[in-house]
């Protein structure tokens, strides 16, 4: 039975096929390592072709160097409206503050006054004063993150609302990234500022930053990420962004893909034709590239500094700025397929590079899972038939070209159109289907021959069959010419003998 079982090429075509389907359709038993290949597919993707870099952004980096001339953090606020100042005087098109500055100013003279005997009024308020200076720059940007619903005191200041459509809305309230509670910038300051948006981490189950939200859900309302709204205010801070008909969505994607995928939506960032696409998420696949120390950064003390003065608006003129921290003990550490550790404010300068450069990454789990399946199914049938027909050298060739055309469309999928396919998962389970086609191919032959040599040897001595089975080649037609001496022998008396016996 189980030789028959073996040998039959129904029963192996159908277990084969079983393997097939399985590993096609094995994302419905949520198996990890399938987003661990994934993870490590678009992240070499990534590392061999980073996107390019852009003169558009500066990162003003409160390192080492400037906590030890202007002292430690936090700041006085009064030295960070200079800040504003100077980088508004040296040309900058947005100056952006990934930091909530969620608390009073403990260092303001103001808070002295009861001690002093005077009124408030007659000290500095360095509160007032940094507001003062981001109202007067009229490009500054603030931030808030993500807390815990019991801890948030305000709601976020919207300085320019999302513009949408109700229908729209309704439809992105449902599946936007959705945040439960917020802390906010005190409301002197953000209220100053030509825009608030917010800044969160969103790794990936390894604890890799692929995606960031470019709009999130508070409540009842839509609110731009930091990156997001420093391209608005850049572009006009009187302008406001609008969600736009996702039927006009004119990307890359979608001109490759048409109808055979969820359409994405538009984000469109004020009147210069600034745009990127808005997935129903909400999340934005980020093209890194690495940023160089000396081009895209500048110490925040240069900033304050008159000796430096036409560097600074050299370095800054015509950028958005973003004021971030590297220094060890405020340094805001994140992980990205390029960089194992790299300080936070570099996320929100790569988003703003990447909407500038219009080089966007695109990514359909539908889409890819289903282009995925129907390639593993379609090549597994292939292979598995063929394999009746064709030797495994062969086979093994076969292998190799559509291994080497998966890995090619995948790149070139990524380098034209920012399509983002795992082309390692589909291989190593072609690879996997043709070496159990292969192996179970020699179990049944194996299973065959064995059969067959028990039936020969039925009819040859063993010695001979053992022979045959060493030196195939003496097994032919013909036979072949030899001198023998033989010798004939008889048994006395065997007529009578055997005709006494049974025939038995």
């Amino acid at each position: 039975m189980i030789r028959y079982v073996l040998g039959s090429k129904l029963f192996q075509f159908s277990l084969l096929m079983i393997l097939v389907f399985f590993l096609a359709f094995s994302n419905y038993f949520d198996f990890r390592y399938r987003e661990t290949i994934r993870y490590f597919a678009f992240d070499t993707l990534n590392r061999l072709e980073p996107r390019s870099a852009s003169e558009a952004v500066i990162i003003v980096d409160i390192d080492e160097k400037s906590l030890e001339t202007l002292g430690q953090w936090p700041f006085p606020r009064d030295i960070l409206a200079k800040l504003v100042t100077n980088m508004k005087e040296a040309g900058t098109k947005a100056t952006v503050f990934d930091m909530v500055f969620a608390e009073n100013d403990r260092s303001s003279p103001h808070l002295l006054a009861d001690k002093m005997g005077v009124s408030e009024s007659e000290l500095e308020n360095h509160d007032e004063i940094f507001a003062n200076a981001i109202a007067e720059a009229g490009n500054v940007v603030t931030g808030f993150i993500v807390a815990r619903p019991n801890e948030t005191r305000r709601s976020p200041h919207s300085s320019q609302p999302i513009l949408v459509r109700r229908q729209d809305k309704s439809k992105l309230a449902e599946t936007i990234f959705e945040i439960k509670g917020v802390a906010t910038n005190i409301p002197i300051i953000s209220s100053a500022a030509a825009g608030n948006g917010i800044f969160i981490a969103t790794p990936s189950k390894d604890g890799v930053i692929r995606k960031i939200p470019t709009i999130v859900r508070y409540g009842n309302e839509f609110y731009p990420s930091l990156a997001i709204e420093a391209l608005r205010v850049a572009s006009n801070p009187k302008e406001r962004l609008k969600i736009g008909d996702p039927t006009k969505n004119n990307f890359n994607n979608e001109q490759l893909f048409g109808q055979w995928s969820d359409k994405d939506y538009v984000l469109k960032i004020g009147e210069g034709g600034l745009s990127l696409p808005l997935s129903r998420s909400g999340l934005f696949p980020v093209k890194f590239r690495k940023m160089n120390r000396d081009k895209d950064y500048i110490s925040a003390y240069k900033i304050l500094d008159p000796a430096y003065a036409e560097e600074v608006e050299k370095r800054l003129a015509g950028k958005i700025a973003f004021i971030g921290t590297s220094a060890e003990a405020l340094k805001d550490v994140r992980s990205t397929p390029l960089n194992v550790f790299i300080p936070g404010v570099e996320l929100h300068a790569n988003v703003v590079e990447q909407t500038l450069q219009q080089n966007f990454l695109y990514f359909d789990p539908w889409l890819s899972e289903n282009i995925e399946r129907l390639s593993i199914v379609l090549i597994g049938l292939i292979f598995v038939t063929l394999s009746y027909f064709i030797g495994a050298a062969t086979l093994t060739y076969l292998l190799g070209l559509i291994v080497t055309l998966t890995v090619w469309a995948s790149y070139y999928g990524y380098i034209e159109y920012g399509f983002l396919f795992d082309p390692i998962y589909p291989s190593l389970c072609l690879i996997l289907i043709f070496i159990v086609t292969i192996v179970w191919n020699y179990i049944r032959t194996e299973t065959q021959a064995k059969e067959i040599r028990s039936a020969f040897g039925l009819y040859i001595s063993p010695q001979f069959m053992e022979e045959l089975t060493e030196n195939p080649d003496k097994l032919k037609l013909g036979g072949e010419m030899k001198e023998l001496t033989v010798m004939f022998t008889d048994i006395r008396n065997f007529t009578s003998i055997s005709e006494s016996m049974t025939p038995e």
